[in-house]
């Protein structure tokens, strides 16, 4: 088919890799999350939290990538089979980077430790790099 530069086509749906497709993706999971019983954070719609008799688990959102966080593991994959039964889904857990973090674990101690060194050594060695420019200073007197 061959259109003239004088049409202009409308999308009927979003596709990957345009501005809109993180919009229409996120309404989307948020309809889907709200219909599962989450509710969304007052402070950030990319944030949801669900409750019920056994716990409680927090699914927290960026653009395409998901996390679920729970007290224990079987929490987990309770709320992730049923995102899987709507979305098509990879798990990749345990979480070991996520938005420039490095996240580590120690199961013994059941504790869990968050480190941005991997991203400040990386800015340092830019920002070093750097060379101030040569500063003029302009004095006016009055």
């Amino acid at each position: 088919m061959k259109i003239g530069s004088e049409f202009v086509l409308k999308l009927n749906r979003a596709l990957y890799g345009l501005k809109q497709t993180a919009n229409a993706l996120n309404k989307t999971i948020h309809n889907a999350l709200l219909e599962m019983g989450f509710v969304a954070c007052g402070a950030d719609r990319c944030i949801y939290k669900i409750e019920d008799g056994e716990g409680w688990a927090f699914v927290c959102l960026y653009v395409d990538d998901m996390i679920v966080v729970a007290k224990d593991a079987t929490t987990v994959r309770k709320v992730n089979e049923q995102i899987s039964q709507r979305f098509q889904t990879k798990d990749l857990a345990p979480v070991k980077h996520l938005l420039g973090m490095e996240v580590m674990y120690d199961r013994k101690k059941r504790d869990m430790f968050i480190s941005q060194q991997n991203t400040s050594s990386r800015l340092q060695t830019c920002l070093d790099r750097l060379k101030p420019d040569q500063l003029v200073i302009h004095v006016i007197r009055a």
